[in-house]
């Protein structure tokens, strides 16, 4: 009896060996250079490879209010509170898949097609999770299985299980969030009424802890650059222009646009708070080329990440919403 199995095997032995020698390995790192704010985390060491039940951290919700002026022979009294609690995030997953067709394995027999087509579903995978981490990382509300979005992270509401409401001090755990009457976004207007950047910014600075990105949409990035121009106050930021990002800085702060940000938002962020903790047997994971259950002349390939965003402390970072216009320069 014939071997009808022998040509997908042969195959699927081929597209395995092309994407260990040229792909796989080099999937992972370029799934994080896609957005500016990852890069960043990167290259700042702020990818962190962890594993565990959770991802969780302490976070500080009462002064220790120990230290006093003392009488040099007074005796000590010893005292001691309990000055922090656990704060906790659940893994999220994400899953990519992509499958190569019998058609297309038929049509693109030896090496040199195999390789252009191995290329073509290994950048459609990467893209596809890249796309899918990054929109749920904008979304304005967060999904039940998806990562915690900037939104969240950056906001004066529950989040990691903590209700800053119910804190005695929640001074570290909640953003600075402009609602301003008015939605024009001022550089040093101090009118409540008003968005001020300069405000912001001042506000989330607490000694050198402070925002050190801030990310917003081409059109306000666009009125920001053309502000500065008009006062002749252009600065760039050098890292950023060799990652490939054009910027303006704005009280030593780069300002970049991200086209995923949500419109009308501006995101002002301490990269030193924030982590992405990713578990490292699941961080854009690939399995090989594999026979296809239902498809048996078919093969797929699957790719998994699992991890979330961490937040320290929140209250160095902010965020504007609802932006309609930009302070003209003249």
């Amino acid at each position: 009896m014939a071997d009808y199995s022998a040509p997908i095997e042969a195959m699927q032995e081929q597209a395995n060996a092309i994407s260990s020698h040229y792909f796989d390995n080099t999937l992972r790192k370029v799934v994080y250079q896609e957005s500016v704010l990852l890069k960043r985390l990167l290259s700042k060491n702020k990818v962190k490879i962890k594993g565990g039940d959770l991802i969780q951290w302490p976070v500080r919700v009462k002064k220790l209010n120990t230290a006093k002026a003392v009488d040099p022979r007074a005796a000590v009294n010893w005292e001691t509170r309990d000055t922090r609690v656990a704060a906790q995030l659940g893994w999220k997953y994400y899953m990519g898949t992509t499958l190569i067709q019998w058609d297309e394995l038929r049509q693109n027999k030896g090496k040199a097609k195999l390789i252009d087509l191995i290329k073509d579903k290994s950048e459609e995978i990467r893209e596809d999770m890249i796309d899918k981490l990054l929109t749920d990382m904008y979304a304005t509300s967060d999904g039940t299985n998806s990562i915690a979005s900037l939104n969240t992270l950056i906001g004066t509401g529950t989040f990691a299980g903590i209700v800053p409401t119910e804190l005695e001090d929640a001074t570290r755990w909640q953003s600075i969030v402009e609602d301003a009457a008015s939605h024009t976004l001022y550089f040093y207007e101090d009118d409540a009424t008003d968005y001020s950047l300069a405000g912001a910014i001042n506000a989330a600075t607490f000694n050198n802890q402070r925002p050190t990105l801030i990310i917003t949409t081409d059109d306000i990035y666009t009125g920001i650059e053309r502000y500065q121009e008009e006062k002749r106050q252009i600065t760039k930021d050098g890292g950023l222009i060799d990652m490939g990002y054009d910027n303006v800085k704005f009280k030593g702060i780069p300002i970049v646009a991200d086209k995923r940000c949500p419109d009308g938002y501006m995101f002002g962020i301490d990269e030193d708070a924030l982590e992405l903790v990713v578990d490292p047997d699941y961080d854009m994971a690939l399995t090989k080329w594999e026979k296809h259950e239902k498809y048996p002349n078919a093969l797929f390939k699957a790719m998994s990440w699992a991890g979330n965003f961490k937040m320290a402390y929140r209250h160095t970072s902010f965020k504007f919403t609802d932006i309609d216009a930009i302070e003209s320069a003249s």
